[in-house]
């Protein structure tokens, strides 16, 4: 239950603050200095951290349980706030350094090292934990802000908002974050990606909740094994972020979102009917991969459609909107599971039918879904450099004249 509590107190700002960093990331000119104060916030933060835990051990039964865990809970909700801003903020600073025909290999990158730190943190920060103790753990987390402040500083990035048009987007705070959300239904390739990101995450919603009770009850397989299912979904995520970052742009980040999601809930489908450890390892590894290709091929397509005044609010909210579907797919999986499906065991045709694997399968047929549906709204969308959309112009303007 502590725990839980921690992640409650990170997850509540990406849903709550989220619209609002974005709306005032879009109003600000200076994005790389939000940059750096959020990671300056964040080291102080941490370090405030070190020095509760230090003074919990001073006092020992001093204090009330409650109010050492509130004191944690209310610094990760601080760090998780300040994250929110540090990542509308990036989402600017990407779209400006980078030209559109490069995004998706950025994307790709940053998508690998995601997935390499996914792979390697925990049990790095296991090891440390316990060969160094919890406050010298916590000491690297600060140093690391600080080493990323130190990065963000040595920066040079282009002004794009002069302060006539900062003053022209001096608006109240609603009217702004009204005026996003209506930029991001309106658009009907938006509209397209925030429906197939929302089925996408049935995938994740799915795993997440009954992935250890379906290698038990499907695969036939001891728990102790689950931990390998996580690692050939990170292994794969890795692997699929550095091809997708080579192939994206080649292939089109339209057709790899579309496709991908296409054959994700395909493969999921294959997934709910294998009763075997080693097939749904490498089905898992694919998903994975597939994952990493949509992530990768998902912020080009963002950036390429929104302008640039709205980057932040679009970006906020589609990731807002997102992450209370995931908690609701969750519950609902959760209860679909434990409650309406549980003794729910059917045979069609000698095929035998359960609880989990019925979930999974109809989640693949509504991921699948999503897929059609984004290759077909998104059908003609083309990612060009700006080198390359001059050319295209130039040889237009030679071929009327």
């Amino acid at each position: 239950m502590a725990v839980s509590g921690c992640l409650i107190a990170e997850f509540i700002p990406i849903f709550l603050v989220a619209p609002v960093a974005g709306v005032l990331i879009d109003q600000w000119r200076e994005k790389r200095r939000i940059m750096l104060l959020m990671d300056f916030a964040r080291a102080i933060l941490v370090g405030l951290l070190i020095l509760g835990t230090g003074i919990f051990f001073l006092l020992g039964k001093g204090l009330s349980p409650f109010v050492q865990l509130g004191f944690i809970y209310v610094d990760i909700l601080l760090i998780s706030v300040c994250t929110q801003f540090f990542i509308q903020a990036s989402n600017v600073i990407y779209y400006d350094i980078l030209e559109p025909a490069d995004r998706a290999r950025g994307a790709g990158l940053m998508q690998t090292i995601t997935s390499v730190a996914t792979i390697a943190g925990p049990p790095l920060a296991t090891l440390l934990f316990f060969a160094i103790g919890s406050q010298w753990v916590l000491l690297l987390n600060a140093l690391s802000f600080l080493c990323s402040f130190a990065f963000i500083l040595a920066m040079r990035i282009p002004q794009h908002l002069s302060e006539a048009e900062e003053r022209k987007q001096q608006r109240s705070f609603l009217s702004q974050l009204l005026e996003g959300i209506r930029f991001l239904l309106g658009n009907t390739l938006l509209r397209t990606i925030l429906i197939t990101a929302m089925l996408f995450y049935l995938w994740s919603s799915s795993f997440t909740t009954l992935g250890i009770f379906f290698l038990n009850d499907n695969l036939h397989t001891p728990l102790a094994f689950y931990g390998w299912l996580g690692t050939s979904l990170g292994i794969g995520l890795a692997v699929g972020a550095f091809l997708a970052s080579l192939l994206a742009h080649k292939l089109g980040e339209a057709r790899v979102y579309g496709g991908s999601t296409l054959l994700m809930g395909a493969l999921m489908i294959v997934l709910a009917r294998l009763s075997n450890f080693l097939p749904a390892l490498v089905v898992i590894f694919l998903l994975g991969l597939l994952s990493a290709a949509i992530n990768v091929a998902l912020l080009p397509l963002v950036l390429h459609i929104t302008p640039r005044a709205f980057i932040g609010r679009v970006a906020s909210v589609l990731g807002s909107t997102v992450t209370i579907t995931r908690i609701l797919f969750v519950a609902l999986m959760g209860w679909l599971d434990g409650s309406v499906l549980r003794n729910f065991h059917p045979r069609l045709s000698g095929v035998q039918f359960g609880p989990h694997d019925t979930i999974f399968s109809v989640a693949g047929i509504l991921v699948a879904a999503g897929g059609f549906y984004a290759i077909a709204k998104l059908r003609g969308v083309s990612i060009v450099s700006s080198q390359q959309a001059e050319q295209t112009a130039a040889e237009r303007s030679e071929a009327g004249s």
